[in-house]
């Protein structure tokens, strides 16, 4: 087990065990980390409730926003309850932050992007303690759809903070966006999301062709930037009259509602335990990795590689990527030839690709070997021991 040679806060607004691509990847990560390295300091209010199949950390966690009576409700009817509910456990949580640095004797701060709270948090925290920070990116800050008020809040400390951050790690896609950006002014360090250990598929069974109805998976939150590549997958499926083909939809949080496909049998909605999920991959037929065109936020488009690549390149299944053509992810997915890639929003071409991929043995064969071989930059140890090293010389 890896130790850092400095004891890390780690701030937060998600954690495991929290639902979601982003609390799992960074558990993924930490979990090759010796726990009395670090501690966690999140939301309660999130992460202090248990999920099925889910598991802590085994560090220990601190928790803001865990003070509730009837004047303190973050979830009061009333607004000015709510707005001063915030106010009192944000100045709380500086205190309690100042508290845990003196108590476990912290070296260094980590910030992970949200809407803005807990990089905000880990800012102030720095400043009062006089304790370094690095910041650890799973998605864009500013340029996200964080709403108009984060969104005007982050246009301003993104720069700020981005300048006293020591290092600021970040996806492969994230790095392309921010040199473009902001040149090299900050001091990146790629860490990829990682799959679970266990996600492996053998290499001497990498594919096995299954016979009809097909399966097509999507697994993973499905919001605005998936929404409408979704859409585009389920009118081609239904179009399609010459295979059965269905298409599992396994998701906790989506915009689309099982209500409005009830009628068609090809869709399926449904959910899985954590542990049931490598399995479900490995037995689909077609892994579906969608971004979506003209989203309110075109720059998180742009740069984003959904934390599910890393399982779904593992999995021994072929994937289908379907995704604007200036995207990373699709220029991603062409270069190391993991995917079959519909760049346009054109129903025909995928539904010929879906075709290709059931009934080309060979081509399905290269995109399966060519993942498998993608996913090994996506090792949990390999870029364990990037954030290790990185950390270390701070």
């Amino acid at each position: 087990m890896l130790s850092f040679n400095k004891k890390i806060l780690v701030v937060s607004s998600w954690a495991p065990p929290m639902q979601g691509g982003s609390p799992q990847v960074f558990g993924n990560l930490f979990s090759e980390f010796n726990p009395d390295s670090y501690v966690i300091f999140t939301d309660f209010i999130k992460n202090a409730r248990t999920y099925e199949g889910r598991q802590k950390l085994p560090c220990r966690y601190y928790f803001f926003n865990n003070g509730r009576n009837h004047f303190l409700n973050p979830e009061s009817r009333f607004k000015i309850v709510r707005i001063a509910t915030k106010f009192f456990f944000f100045f709380s949580a500086i205190r309690q932050g100042l508290r845990i640095i003196r108590s476990e004797k912290i070296d260094i701060l980590m910030g992970t992007s949200d809407k803005g709270p807990a990089l905000i948090l880990t800012f102030i925290l720095s400043k009062f303690s006089e304790k370094p920070y690095v910041l650890y990116l799973l998605d864009l800050y500013r340029w996200n759809n964080l709403g108009a008020a984060w969104n005007k809040m982050a246009i301003f400390f993104e720069p700020v903070f981005f300048k006293k951050a020591k290092k600021i790690f970040i996806g492969e896609g994230h790095r392309r966006f921010y040199q473009k950006k902001y040149g090299n002014k900050y001091s990146y360090e790629v860490v990829l999301n990682c799959a679970e250990k266990n996600n492996k598929k053998n290499e001497e069974n990498l594919l096995t062709f299954k016979t009809s109805p097909y399966t097509i998976l999507f697994t993973g939150n499905i919001y605005w930037a998936q929404e409408r590549s979704l859409r585009n997958l389920i009118r081609a499926i239904s179009e399609i009259k010459d295979a059965d083909i269905r298409f599992v939809i396994c998701s906790e949080k989506t915009n689309l509602s099982s209500e409005e496909f009830k009628q068609n049998p090809q869709i399926i909605f449904t959910s899985l335990t954590p542990k049931k999920i490598p399995d479900a991959l490995k037995n689909a037929d077609i892994l579906f990795l969608p971004l979506s065109w003209n989203t309110p936020s075109p720059e998180v488009i742009e740069m984003a590689v959904p934390g599910k690549t890393a399982e779904y390149l593992a999995s021994g299944t072929p994937i289908l990527v379907h995704a604007p053509a200036d995207c990373y992810l699709s220029k991603y997915a062409k270069e190391r030839g993991f995917a079959h890639v519909v760049d346009t929003e054109d129903i025909l071409a995928l539904q010929n690709g879906i075709r290709k991929i059931l009934t080309d043995k060979e081509y399905s064969k290269n995109l399966v070997v060519n993942a498998q071989k993608a996913s090994h930059d996506y090792d949990v140890r390999k870029n364990a021991l990037v954030l290790k090293n990185a950390m270390d010389t701070i």
